[in-house]
């Protein structure tokens, strides 16, 4: 068994992977709980192959320059189809509270940071009086449209065609000098099954959600990851961190360690480059001031899931993840599965690696542990929305790209 058996079978699962996150879960003639099976399944097997060590025999080496024109062909053409797309949808989903109340709350937050006003103080003119609870990394992207009063959603539209160049981009640095995989190019075929219906089933994403922001730091982190680049990689771990903590206990870990068995400079440089990235971002966004908002959503987020089931029943069940084949009194166990396997599976995974760091890929193993925590992160949630899951399908295409180009497996 050689790596391009494991490559096309990884393309294989990365299929199955999309169309679970977009035409399985939506479409009737589908059973939601076979389709949460399968993407919970898929997404570990996409985690694991690629650090099996297996025989290289990938040799099909092409210039760099056709290769990133293809993709570049490729890339434009899903530019312009989601412009066309999102322009229509845009028409017809305004940005109204009373649709979606994410947007219309960071708007706000942007126009009060702006006037020099309190960010995080009760908004009174959306339902009655809601309390802003976003971390700054998140809606701060939406300042400049938001000043120039243009929608807010082409700011989140750019940004996720800037995700899929960070996507395409994932991948070690060539031994052989101007040259690329061919194969690498098959990433484009999920990529473009993905974006395709993710407009067909999923558009409430780019005209309803904020989630490309997250989709774009968590793609840039796998880039940085894959260039092994301290700095780069500590604003990508700020930025994730104060967008959606999904990596939290995963940055820990892996700074952990870097410091006692790894890379101690390295560790360091991402401990002051991240840590004063951070504190600016907070410091900036007035979130410094606020922070007992963020410390205080875990139990607030629970008490609000179990106790409103008129309101959440059916999401838990239509969405992907878990949260269906438990009870609704009996989520509070699964929140409890969620803390434990966020703590358990960074540890796990890198006590693994310290044991068999010499035979396997470094930037891989950081790649797939990163998907790893990912998929039982979001298959554990209790509020399963099917938007939060494309951060973690996206990255799954970072790692197929990295996998495809030289050096990306220890070799036989």
């Amino acid at each position: 068994m050689g790596k391009s058996f494991i490559a096309f079978c990884i393309i294989g699962l990365i299929v199955v992977e999309t169309l679970s996150n977009t035409l399985y879960i939506n479409e009737e003639d589908y059973d939601p709980a076979c389709a949460s099976i399968t993407y919970f399944v898929v997404g570990i097997l996409i985690a694991l192959l690629p650090l099996l060590k297996v025989k290289s025999d990938m040799k099909w080496y092409i210039s760099a320059k056709v290769i990133w024109g293809v993709k570049i062909l490729g890339l434009s053409l899903i530019g312009l189809f989601l412009f066309i797309e999102a322009k229509e949808v845009f028409a017809k989903v305004p940005v109204d509270y009373r649709w979606a109340d994410m947007l219309p709350i960071m708007k706000i937050m942007c126009q009060r940071l702006v006037e020099g006003k309190e960010v995080y103080a009760v908004i009174e003119q959306i339902w009655g009086g809601i309390e802003p609870i976003y971390l700054p990394a998140i809606w701060l992207p939406l300042l400049p449209a938001t000043v120039m009063e243009v929608d807010v959603r082409w700011t989140a539209l750019l940004l996720f065609m800037g995700a899929l160049v960070f996507t395409l981009s994932t991948r070690p640095v060539a031994e052989e000098r101007g040259k690329l995989n061919f194969v690498s190019l098959l990433t484009l075929v999920p990529l473009l099954i993905l974006v395709h219906h993710w407009m067909i089933y999923e558009s409430r994403f780019f005209s309803m959600t904020e989630e490309s922001i997250v989709v774009f730091y968590y793609l840039f982190l796998a880039f940085a990851i894959s260039r092994q680049n301290a700095t780069l990689i500590a604003i990508a771990l700020s930025l994730c961190m104060l967008s959606r903590y999904s990596l939290a206990l995963w940055a820990v870990v892996y700074v952990a360690y870097e410091l006692f068995l790894g890379d101690r400079k390295m560790a360091w440089r991402i401990i002051w480059v991240g840590g004063t990235c951070s504190l600016l971002l907070l410091w900036v966004t007035q979130a410094l001031w606020n922070l007992d908002i963020f410390l205080g959503l875990q139990a607030n987020y629970l008490d609000a899931i179990v106790n409103e089931e008129h309101k959440f029943g059916a999401l838990v069940q239509q969405g992907l993840g878990l949260a269906k084949f438990y009870e609704y009194v009996d989520l509070p166990q699964l929140h409890r599965l969620f803390l434990i396997s966020a703590i358990a599976t960074p540890l796990l995974s890198f006590a693994l690696f310290a044991v068999f760091r010499k035979r396997i890929d470094k930037a891989l193993f950081l790649l797939c542990s990163l998907k790893l925590c990912l998929v039982l992160f979001y298959n554990t949630l209790i509020m399963p929305f099917v938007y939060l899951f494309f951060t973690s399908t996206l990255l799954s295409l970072a790692i197929l790209n990295y996998y495809l180009n030289p050096t990306s497996s220890v070799s036989t």
